[in-house]
């Protein structure tokens, strides 16, 4: 049993101590305007998780969006002359969307 496995002069586990000293990490790294009661105390708890799976599905949509317009885009030139002769000789072909 190494130093690092016993408990501290208040009883603490080691691994309790670990957890108790990041969340304190975290909470100095938080801007001041973050700080609620929601992440004081013994458990840290993300808010909104809907809310920023629903971000991140509109954010997915619209990047997606973007790449398949700029597939459009390159697929067309590819098949334009003089274009379609050098694309050939390289190998290029039209692409597929998402």
């Amino acid at each position: 049993m190494g130093a690092d496995d016993r408990p501290d002069e208040h009883g603490a586990e080691p691994g309790l101590r670990l957890r108790s000293a990041a969340r304190e990490r975290l909470l100095a790294e938080l801007p001041s305007h973050l700080h609620s009661p929601r992440l004081s105390g013994a458990s840290l708890e993300v808010a909104g998780p809907a809310e920023e799976l629903a971000a991140a599905a509109s954010a997915l949509g619209f990047s997606r969006a973007q790449f398949n317009a700029t597939v459009d885009q390159y697929n067309e030139a590819v098949l334009q002359f003089p274009t379609v002769l050098i694309a050939s000789l390289f190998g290029f072909r039209a692409a597929g969307p998402l």
